[in-house]
């Protein structure tokens, strides 16, 4: 990543309020949003198998995917009827959350029973995302390949699980996480694309010291003013029921439902992996202050919960 973009950005992320603007605006000028172009090329990386999946995942920067990796799972049985049934009074949060949706509804970190959620999945903007309710949800928690999960992860500590829950069009902006993602299609079809964190100049992300990173980048359809010297090149895959997702940290991702979709995120920590990913990504996350990382570790390791994305009213 180019030194002036780094020093630049950094500087932002810890400056005062009233100079941020100021700082934003010259990066822009020297680093403008997508000023080459971009082009998405298929995910090229799959898996066949559970022993080639926890290779890769050590190893490689890059997503990848095992088509029908989960087929034979418990998940394969998760439909809307059946999750009112196990789960309709579990309490969940309708997040927005700053850079990741379109726009804010009247639901917008409100807390309902599932049920209730489900009956409002037509509206306009709801989309149940990185929502806490496995943590809550014995029953369907006892669905999860726990297991099989962790031998994927390689035995990772502290884990975080997340559930998705969306009508055809909704969907994430593009962002980047310090978290590994192996991520399951539970049902429907989810679209992904990616871009590698040495992309992050050119997606233009401001220093909103949160703990993850987002862009303005729109990047639905490949090709825009692409030149090929100095454009960027993502990936794009759509995941079907029962596949497993490997997203390593700190990558660049946007999703988008293709139809009625349902995911789980098993995620967790691999800090010198995050820190080969980005250095830069990686120190400013540590020195985020919306929330602070003491503040998320405080809420995380002693409360168990998370400070953002938990349900408790």
């Amino acid at each position: 990543m180019h030194l002036s973009f780094a020093s630049s950005f950094f500087l932002e992320h810890i400056a005062p309020q009233r100079l941020k603007k100021k700082l934003k605006t010259g990066r822009d000028k020297q680093y403008p949003l997508l000023p080459n172009g971009f082009r998405l090329e298929p995910l090229p990386q799959e898996v066949r198998d559970e022993s080639e999946a926890r290779q890769m995942f050590r190893q490689c920067a890059e997503p990848f995917v095992w088509r029908g990796g989960a087929a034979k799972t418990k998940l394969m049985d998760w439909n809307l009827k059946y999750l009112r049934n196990k789960a309709g009074r579990i309490p969940v949060k309708i997040l927005a959350l700053d850079g990741l949706s379109e726009a804010a509804t009247k639901h917008t970190e409100k807390v309902y029973p599932l049920a209730q959620c489900i009956s409002l999945l037509n509206e306009k903007g709801v989309y149940l995302r990185f929502s806490d309710l496995l943590e809550n949800a014995d029953e369907l928690r006892r669905d999860l390949p726990i297991d099989f999960l962790g031998r994927l992860g390689d035995s990772p500590g502290r884990t975080n699980l997340q559930f998705f829950l969306g009508r055809k069009g909704t969907g994430t902006r593009l962002h980047a996480e310090m978290n590994c993602n192996i991520f399951i299609q539970v049902f429907g079809k989810k679209r992904w694309i990616f871009f590698p964190p040495s992309a992050t100049p050119q997606l233009a992300p401001p220093a909103a010291n949160r703990f993850y990173f987002f862009s303005p980048a729109e990047v639905s359809k490949s090709g825009r003013n692409f030149t090929k010297k100095t454009g960027i090149t993502g990936w794009e895959i759509i995941l079907n029921p029962g596949d497993i997702l490997f997203c390593p940290p700190l990558v660049w991702h946007t999703v988008e439902n293709m139809s009625l979709s349902c995911g789980v995120g098993f995620k967790f920590n691999r800090l010198m992996q995050a820190f080969r990913a980005s250095p830069l990504l990686f120190c400013m996350n540590l020195l985020a202050k919306n929330p602070s990382y003491f503040t998320y570790l405080w809420y995380a390791l002693i409360r168990k919960k998370h400070v953002i994305l938990s349900s408790e009213a």
